[in-house]
């Protein structure tokens, strides 16, 4: 017996939950998704987060990064009525804590 599982889709931006529930994604929303998923449960650091997302860690406001996470489980909590496994990783960066397949 497979548990189901979060399924990102990149080229058309969603993001489907467990129970088959789509919410669409902004570009970083997928981006961050994506990097994020391929170390599940490992702490991403926010400096490696920031490369993903195409931006130089020196000049980038972390606080842009806080906004988007944030943004991202309201929107999912919303749509889906249920958290989205993102975890804050204190003084490091951000895990998924779920199994994800990107499709």
């Amino acid at each position: 017996h497979i548990l189901p599982q979060w399924t990102l889709k990149p080229q058309n931006w969603t993001l489907m939950s467990p129970s088959g529930m789509l919410v669409k994604l902004t570009h970083s929303e997928t981006v961050l998704l994506q990097r994020l998923s391929r170390s599940p449960g490992q702490a991403i650091s926010r400096q490696d987060l920031v490369l993903s997302l195409g931006h130089d860690p020196q000049s980038y406001d972390y606080r842009r990064m806080e906004i988007l996470v944030r943004r991202l489980r309201n929107k999912t909590k919303e749509v889906f009525g249920s958290e989205l496994p993102v975890e804050t990783v204190h003084k490091v960066g951000y895990a998924f804590t779920a199994s994800m397949e990107v499709a």
